[in-house]
């Protein structure tokens, strides 16, 4: 770690580090763990051998058929993982990006990563221009209404590299009465999460709270990072004291099955998540009834991944932020608002707590490309009233049916 300008272990979260060809990261992994890319090629190269001599029985031995499936499998792997572990030491492919994530205890592996840039070419080559037809259908691949809404699509599964003829694209809308059963508020006081980090996680803190007391409604809050989960967290608990409302918190993706169970059999609990609850999260009825969005989920720059991408897109005289940032971001934040209204008979309140939404030009573009009806509430009665409010709708709704 002398020689090399790794970060340091010891931070609360990974620490992430992209190297390219020629710089001291990549020399030195290139110098010192060239050997063992080397030696799995051997490694390979031995198994394959031994398979062989007994597939063609000029071995003085017999192996079951499960045995000899086991070893063909580790020579396949072997070469896998040396041609893995080149891939990544040289770093010489400009369509991939590589890094070495630093965990924070110093007693954890270091792992050394590689992703492809663009997988545009890879898809049209080998699927789509293979293929006599093929079916994308998703509640969430459009960015938009109108012409353009598969553009962001087209070009990141390398659709546009097809002749126009092939492609035909279509929005339908949705079976769901959003307008009558989903209410979407976009309150005006909320600070800023960039300039008043404190003040926007004590605001984020305070309302979950407020809001679950009043309404006593199973509320899910979706977090952009880790750190800002456990900071509302630490301040939510001391809100929630004295009351019978239970708070549950991801702690990675290995325990998301149980939390959401557990969730369930909650009543007007709140569930704070990020990462792989934004999506793919199936709580209809009374389950889910409020979605608080604390910040919009655009990609975080210092990810390698997206710093390269944007990096290769502003290499190109392109504009990362309207062709990739905000896209991404559109489409992340449908996939959270779409946690909310899972069936006909669903209703429940989205709340966005990024002031972002509703005074930058692009708050615009993302709030259109949401469904339902909006409010703008002024201040915190207000909010809680027009909350109330329709919950109170929804139960004389009931009632009457």
């Amino acid at each position: 770690r002398q020689s090399v300008p790794l970060p340091l272990p010891g931070a609360l979260y990974s620490s992430a580090y992209r190297y390219e060809p020629g710089d001291p990261v990549q020399q030195a992994l290139s110098s010192n763990a060239g050997s063992a890319a080397s030696a799995m090629q051997v490694v390979s190269g031995e198994l394959q051998q031994l398979a062989r001599e007994f597939l063609e029985g000029t071995s003085d031995r017999s192996l079951t058929p499960q045995v000899e499936q086991e070893l063909t499998s580790a020579s396949r792997e072997a070469a896998e993982l040396a041609m893995a572990l080149t891939i990544s030491l040289t770093a010489a492919d400009p369509n991939r990006v590589h890094w070495i994530d630093v965990p924070p205890e110093s007693r954890d592996p270091v792992r050394i990563k590689s992703a492809p840039l663009d997988v545009a070419p890879m898809l049209a080559q080998n699927i789509f221009e293979r293929l006599q037809s093929v079916i994308f259908t998703s509640a969430t691949l459009s960015t938009s209404n109108g012409p353009d809404a598969f553009t962001h699509l087209s070009r990141r599964l390398g659709l546009d590299r097809l002749p126009s003829e092939r492609l035909l694209s279509a929005q339908f809308g949705s079976p769901f009465d959003f307008d009558k059963n989903c209410l979407i508020l976009y309150p005006t006081f909320v600070p800023s999460p960039q300039d008043d980090r404190e003040g926007h996680t004590d605001l984020v803190s305070s309302l979950l709270a407020e809001t679950a007391i009043a309404t006593h409604r199973a509320i899910l809050a979706l977090f952009t990072s880790y750190r800002a989960m456990r900071d509302v967290e630490r301040r939510l608990k001391r809100e929630l004291l004295g009351t019978e409302i239970e708070l549950l918190v991801q702690w990675g993706r290995a325990d998301r099955d149980r939390l959401l169970q557990r969730f369930r059999k909650t009543r007007g609990g709140i569930l704070l998540g990020t990462d792989s609850l934004w999506e793919g999260v199936d709580l209809p009825g009374e389950a889910l009834e409020m979605v608080i969005v604390a910040k919009l989920p655009f990609d975080v720059p210092a990810d390698p991944v997206v710093a390269a991408r944007i990096d290769q897109i502003r290499s190109e005289g392109r504009s990362p932020f309207q062709e990739y940032q905000l896209p991404m971001a559109i489409l992340r934040t449908r996939q959270g608002v779409g946690r909310l209204i899972r069936s006909s008979t669903d209703r429940g309140v989205v709340l966005f707590l990024d002031p972002r939404i509703t005074t930058k030009e692009y708050g615009r573009r993302i709030r259109s490309a949401l469904p339902g009806r909006s409010a703008m509430p002024q201040n915190r009665e207000e909010l809680i009233s027009i909350v109330s409010e329709f919950f109170d709708s929804s139960k004389d709704r009931k009632g009457g049916d």
